[in-house]
This record gives C-alpha cells, sequence and structure tokens, in this order.
C-alpha cells in the first residue's frame, strides 16, 4: 500500500477506492477523506481526469492510515479457532496482502 502509484485514470482511481472501502469501518473519518477522490469519480468523464492538490493529498492520507491502521485483535490459533483468511491483491507493480480471522460474531 505504500508504494501503490498515483491514479491516472478513473478505473485506477476506482480500483484503490474499493478495496479501501473494504477497510472503511476500521479507518476514522473515512467518508470524509474519501470524498473528494469519489467527487473525481462522480462529475469528470475519463477524457477529463486530473488529479489536484487537493485529491492527491486525500489519497496520500488514505494510503497512511491503511497501512499505518492498529491491529485490531490478536489471531486465535486455539484448535477450535476460525481459520485464518489471507486476502491478496496482485498486479504488474506491486503484491498486497491482508491476514485476518473472523470472531465470535462471524464478522472478519
Amino acid at each position: 500500500m505504500r508504494t501503490w502509484p498515483k491514479p491516472t485514470n478513473q478505473t485506477e482511481l476506482r480500483r484503490l477506492l474499493s478495496l479501501a472501502n473494504y477497510y472503511r469501518r476500521f479507518v476514522n473519518d473515512f467518508a470524509k477523506i474519501c470524498s473528494r477522490p469519489h467527487k473525481l469519480i462522480e462529475r469528470q468523464a475519463k477524457k477529463n481526469f486530473k488529479l489536484e492538490e487537493a485529491h492527491d493529498e486525500a489519497f496520500k492520507g488514505l494510503k497512511r492510515m491503511l497501512y499505518s491502521a492498529p491491529i485490531l485483535a490478536l489471531s486465535n490459533f486455539e484448535s477450535d479457532a476460525p481459520p485464518l483468511v489471507l486476502h491478496t491483491d496482485a498486479s504488474d507493480i506491486d503484491v498486497d496482502g491482508v491476514l485476518s480471522q473472523r470472531d465470535k460474531e462471524a464478522k472478519e
């Protein structure tokens, strides 16, 4: 996530926001941080995509919060514990992964 390149088009920005959206419940002020990038996707046509300084700052802030988010709980390694789940995402540029485990309420 730290090395994720700055989006250069709407598809790349949507991809980042989709990934980040999964973790919105763990990031304080997520909606506020993502409001500018979302407006860029909603309003501008693909040919007019331009990441301005305010969008770039929101992008950097979102990345920073995603890679510095605290560990929410320790993994449970007991024999009757739910399995660990590894979520991965890879491209020609980068590989990312998140290790998670469901809790008693089946939330991952």
